[in-house]
């Protein structure tokens, strides 16, 4: 039985959506300004311990793009879903910059302060696999190498989490359902996709709840200071519905529809994002300069 959750969407929705207008409006300017000088001069450096704080740049970077092709699709300008592609790119780097470093201080320092990483970085990497067939295989296996790590993340931070855990169990169950008992200890509004599996009108209602639950965590909330989807694009985009149609997809299954606000915010035709090959150029040289450090990942 799905339990309904009792949100107004919407109002989160347009609240989202100001505030992205707002920080457009008043923030983006000085954002892109740092990034933009910051960025080309890390990517100039002969050391990895200075090159790697380029990943605060490309995150900035990241959130930049994000809510511009927000604001862009919005208004009615598919343009935007350049940008949004451009935003996914950069927080992919991001956190698989962030993890290396986190992997690095595991490498080279003794007692080392714990954990190493930071659960934003590892939320990141779950919403790209969710929304992003470009990076979906390396965002999951960065995500698998950091679980399995005990210095990575803190036990107390995972135990907390909800969306994490889900798309954790949806990397072991590409191609077969859970079992009633593997779907039980999945956390609330979770647990009912996992067990509506094989019944597409009740997953179809989970996955509404899902759509209700990932509203209210969009923004700052009270009972969670790390909100799984406070990141914009992810705000916005029904990551959850994404990554369950993509499953589908793998299972011979058609994809479904799910009627809610927050799946009528972007035009989003079918269940995966638009296909643009167009790479913004920092990218590129992002890949490069990565690889000088470590050629053979």
């Amino acid at each position: 039985m799905v339990r309904k959750r009792k949100i107004d969407a919407q109002k989160y929705i347009r609240r989202s959506l100001r505030h992205h207008r707002e920080w457009m409006r008043d923030v983006s300017a000085e954002i892109w300004g740092y990034a933009a000088e910051a960025i080309p001069r890390k990517l100039a450096a002969k050391r990895w311990e200075d090159f790697f704080k380029i990943s605060i740049s490309l995150g900035q970077a990241g959130i930049f793009f994000g809510i511009r092709g927000i604001v862009s699709l919005v208004e009615g300008n598919k343009q935007g879903w350049q940008d949004i592609l451009f935003s996914i790119d950069f927080i992919f780097w991001d956190a698989k910059i962030e993890f290396r470093v986190a992997r690095w201080i595991l490498e080279t320092t003794e007692n080392p302060k714990l954990p190493l990483a930071e659960g934003i970085h590892l939320k990141l990497l779950a919403n790209l696999f969710c929304v992003s067939s470009k990076w979906r295989d390396e965002a999951a296996r960065i995500f698998k190498w950091a679980l399995s790590v005990p210095e990575m993340i803190g036990q107390d931070y995972w135990q907390e989490r909800r969306f994490e855990p889900f798309v954790a169990s949806c990397m072991d169950h590409l191609k077969q359902p859970w079992t009633k008992q593997e779907a039980k200890k999945l956390p609330d509004p979770y647990r009912a996709v996992a067990l509506s599996w094989n019944d597409d009108a009740q997953l179809v209602k989970a996955l509404y709840e899902v759509c209700e639950y990932h509203c209210e965590y969009m923004y700052d909330h009270p009972q969670e200071w790390d909100p799984p989807f406070f990141e914009p694009p992810f705000d916005l985009l029904p990551g959850e519905v994404m990554l369950v149609n993509w499953m589908r997809s793998l299972q011979g299954k058609p994809p479904l529809e799910v009627d809610h606000p927050l799946t009528r915010v972007l035009p989003l035709s079918g269940w995966e994002l638009p296909e643009i090959k167009e790479e913004h150029e920092w990218i590129r040289e992002v890949a490069k300069a990565y690889r000088r450090f470590y050629p053979h990942e």
